[in-house]
């Protein structure tokens, strides 16, 4: 299983050529393996539930916010390293991935999207009699 992270073309619009920049625009996330299933761990300290949308189509995984959450108020920062824009992340993720059964819990900040992976794909061991 291979995932394709694209950030609107993040390398195109040069993200990449400073890691700053690219943490600003986009949330970390991680990607773990598990025996039967993929999980997608994705910081997002400050939005609430309600800012986040998931969306799982043609097998391509869409999390984003079109919501601005922070609203400066008059303030006048000093210093400003919080983000304060929406997102889009998208996954592309392979055949493998049983799309009826994705789930998705939000907790202290962290949205863990569980995609388990289908049943024919999960190995399984054989026992090997021996004959004597």
């Amino acid at each position: 299983m291979r995932f394709y992270v694209n950030d609107n073309n993040a390398l195109l619009n040069g993200a990449w050529t400073n890691w700053s920049n690219l943490q600003s625009k986009y949330p970390p996330l991680d990607i773990i393996e598990n025996k039967d299933s993929y999980s997608v761990e994705i910081e997002l300290p400050g939005f609430k539930l309600e800012d986040i949308k998931i969306k799982l189509e043609k097998h391509v995984l869409r999390v984003s916010s079109g919501y601005e959450k922070c609203n400066t108020d008059g303030k006048r920062y000093i210093i400003r390293e919080r983000v304060c824009k929406e997102f889009e992340r998208t996954l592309s993720i392979g055949s493998d991935i049983d799309e009826d059964n994705v789930k998705a819990t939000f907790k202290d900040g962290v949205l863990m999207i569980l995609l388990p992976k289908k049943d024919e794909i999960i190995p399984k061991e054989i026992n090997v009699a021996i004959n004597s």
